[in-house]
């Protein structure tokens, strides 16, 4: 499904960010493959928020996301105050 080709591609881009983190190298690999693939998927599963709060076009908080929004509250924030 389509669902596994972007955790593969998002697995991938994790891998290789986090191979980049000295602090990282000292973890035993199979927990950091644990680490990789939770990340992954919790992107996947965040993106898939922001997609159905467009798509619907309401809120994330009226999707019961909230705590996702805050990026761009600090954005909008920051673009009144210039």
């Amino acid at each position: 499904p389509k669902e596994n080709t972007v955790i593969m591609t998002n697995l991938k881009k994790m891998r290789q960010y986090v191979q980049a983190l000295d602090w990282f190298q000292c973890i035993e690999p199979s927990i950091k493959n644990v680490y990789i693939y939770n990340a992954a998927v919790s992107i996947y599963a965040q993106t898939q928020q922001y997609k159905k709060a467009i798509r619907q076009g309401r809120s994330l908080a009226d999707l019961g996301h909230a705590d996702l929004q805050y990026p761009f509250e600090k954005i909008i924030e920051a673009l009144e105050n210039e």
